[in-house]
C-alpha cells in the first residue's frame, strides 16, 4: 500500500525555508503547526539535516572536564575502605568458610514437602534425581530463603 504523503508543497516549501535560517525544531514545529517529531522525520526524508546552518558555539571545540582535577590526587599509601552502612561500620568483610553439601548431616537434609518456613532452601543434587533434597538448616531472618553459610555463598557481600 502507497503511502500518501500529507504536507502540502506550500508547507515544505516553508520547511525548506526555515531549516535553511537555522531555527530550531520547536521553534519550526510552532511555525508550521505540527508536532516537532513530524519535523525532524520530514526533514530527515528531505535530506536537510545535514544542511542546517552550525551555531557559533557549536563549531568551537570545547575541552572536557576532567573527573579528577590534579590537584587533587591520593595521599600516598591511601587504601580504599570497604564501608558498609547497612550492617554497621565494617573495615573489609572476613572471608566465610564455604560450606561442602556432602557435609550436611543427612537427618537434616528435607524434601520439598517436608520443609516448614524456617527452613533453608538451599538445593542439593540434582532435581530430577529421587535423592534430591534441600539443606533444612535454621534460616537466616528476614525475606532470605538460606542458612548463613549458603546465603554468604549466595551472595559473598552478604554479612550476617
Amino acid at each position: 500500500m502507497a503511502r500518501v504523503d500529507s504536507w502540502p508543497e506550500t508547507k515544505m516549501l516553508l520547511l525548506r525555508e526555515l531549516v535553511a535560517t537555522g531555527l530550531s525544531y520547536r521553534k519550526i514545529s510552532e511555525t508550521l503547526m505540527v508536532s516537532r517529531n513530524a519535523v525532524c522525520g520530514k526533514v530527515m526524508r528531505m535530506g536537510l539535516a545535514n544542511t542546517r546552518p552550525k551555531k557559533p558555539e557549536d563549531q568551537e571545540a570545547k575541552p572536557r572536564p576532567r573527573k579528577r582535577p590534579p590537584d587533587r590526587a591520593k595521599p600516598p599509601g591511601h587504601k580504599p575502605v570497604n564501608i558498609s552502612f547497612r550492617h554497621g561500620l565494617s573495615i573489609r568483610p572476613q572471608p566465610v568458610k564455604p560450606i561442602v553439601d556432602a557435609d550436611i548431616p543427612v537427618e537434616q537434609l528435607k524434601t520439598i514437602g517436608e520443609l516448614e518456613d524456617f527452613h533453608c532452601r538451599w538445593p542439593i543434587g540434582e532435581p530430577h534425581l529421587p535423592t534430591f533434597r534441600y539443606c533444612g538448616a535454621q534460616r537466616v531472618a528476614g525475606p532470605h530463603p538460606y542458612c548463613p553459610l549458603h546465603m554468604a555463598r549466595a551472595r559473598p557481600s552478604w554479612r550476617d
